[in-house]
């Protein structure tokens, strides 16, 4: 484990060599660079992808805490980006769904459309169509509101003529409908 100090003497970088267990170096970090706060270590903020890893951190930080004789802890606060975003308040206006909420709602708004995926199952489709709201979201990315616009924008993008852009008309109508559907929601 290699820490990339070069302009903070906290520096918030760390890498981490390919290999290593990822929890157990960062539970050692933390105990490292907060000895002189031994046993309290909630100021300490760490932010996980999900909570599936905490109690692993928990643990691994009591173990190395008793390396330096310290047989107890205040723990670190440990939340998600979006539960800390939460916390502090500069989370979302509204609440947050669940996939599960997201994907029973896209699903229905499939339902409204039967003539978008035929004889399938509209559960089949939901999956797939979220990942991609999800990556069109997070590139911010704008569809135009007319479809014409769209198989427009679509083509120019794949840098195809008029031929590619009939071959792409039911995957584009689908996506084009279920976003802007989506968004009414």
């Amino acid at each position: 484990m290699s820490a990339n100090t070069n302009n903070f003497p906290l520096s918030p970088v760390y890498l981490i060599n390919y290999g290593e267990d990822i929890i157990a170096s960062l539970a050692e970090l933390i105990i490292t660079h907060h000895l002189p706060l031994l046993p309290d270590l909630s100021q300490v903020i760490v932010l996980l992808p999900d909570q599936q890893a905490a109690p692993r951190l928990r643990r691994l930080l009591l173990e190395t805490a008793a390396k330096h004789n310290v047989s107890a802890l205040l723990g670190p606060q440990i939340y998600t980006l979006s539960g800390w975003l939460n916390q502090l308040g500069n989370g979302p206006s509204q609440p947050q769904l669940t996939l599960r909420q997201r994907e029973l709602m896209l699903t229905e708004v499939l339902m409204e459309h039967p003539q978008l995926y035929g004889k399938g199952s509209p559960w089949a489709l939901t999956h797939n169509l979220l990942e991609l709201f999800d990556e069109l979201t997070l590139h911010q990315t704008r569809l135009p509101a007319d479809y014409t616009e769209f198989v427009q924008m679509l083509s120019s993008a794949y840098n195809a003529g008029p031929q590619v852009a009939e071959t792409l008309s039911r995957e584009a109508s689908l996506v084009h409908t279920l976003w802007h559907a989506w968004h009414q929601q």
